[in-house]
């Protein structure tokens, strides 16, 4: 027993995702932890039924998303435009729960403006919860809403991307 897991901890790596889940009769209480113990966003409630839990993967899945395009617009942007102030986490409610959302704030170097690229690409409005993109007129998520490819709503990067 001790040796199957001292081989299964031994596998852990920086890349591990580790997700535990405090299974309850009525509601489950599930939360994201990296390779060393450090948790990632909030606890998640999920009904302990198929949909609950399927609503508890997608917000999951939407945030790395939403994290992963912010890191993109980030490596897109020039620099020498768009200067770093911080990171914040917004919270956004959807039809799946809430979504913590990391993103990057910028300041305009040419202009003096300041901006979440990510809040720009999504379309969100500042000090909003709710998001009329993101939720999506039919009580969902819009398809092909969320991370969009360089359409309209795509910041304007200084950096012809």
């Amino acid at each position: 027993m001790a040796r199957n897991q001292n081989a299964k901890i031994e596998r852990v790596t920086e890349a591990t995702l580790v997700i535990g889940v405090d299974i309850a009769k009525q509601k489950h209480v599930a939360r994201c932890v990296d390779w060393r113990g450090l948790e990632l966003g909030t606890p998640l409630f999920f009904e302990n039924t198929r949909e609950g839990l399927d609503r508890w993967l997608a917000c999951i899945v939407l945030e790395v998303l939403l994290e992963s395009y912010d890191d993109h617009l980030m490596r897109q942007r020039d620099p020498r435009r768009w200067r770093l102030v911080h990171t914040k986490t917004r919270t956004v409610l959807t039809s799946l729960g809430p979504l913590r959302i990391r993103r990057r704030y910028y300041r305009d170097c040419e202009t003096g403006r300041r901006v979440y690229l990510l809040d720009e690409a999504l379309g969100l409005a500042p000090r909003r919860r709710v998001s009329d993109r993101l939720h999506g007129a039919d009580g969902g998520f819009g398809h092909g809403d969320v991370l969009p490819p360089g359409g309209e709503n795509s910041p304007d990067l200084g950096a012809g991307g």
